[in-house]
């Protein structure tokens, strides 16, 4: 791999509440944060090679982090899937 810019640090899903629906159900949007994984989707955007090193589960929030890496042109070679991400 050969990159600009290598970003380290964990992603986030973060979950906004929006106003409830007629039936009085909570209801969210769920989105992408972390301030590693956004700077290296901003720089990739810019036109920089950029890279993840980090760990995500092998579940749909793994899976939905994956996407939008290699959507944005990030270099997701070095992220780990694991089944448990951190040990018991």
């Amino acid at each position: 791999m050969s990159v600009d810019l290598l970003c380290m640090g964990e992603p986030m899903l973060e979950y906004s509440q929006l106003p409830a629906d007629s039936e009085g159900r909570r209801l969210y949007l769920e989105g992408f944060g972390g301030d590693t994984s956004n700077t290296a989707i901003a720089a990739a955007r810019q036109g920089a090679g950029t890279g993840y090193v980090t760990a995500v589960g092998e579940d749909m929030g793994g899976d939905a982090f994956l996407q939008l890496w290699r959507s944005e042109g990030v270099d997701t070679s070095t992220v780990i899937r694991r089944a448990r991400v951190f040990p018991t």
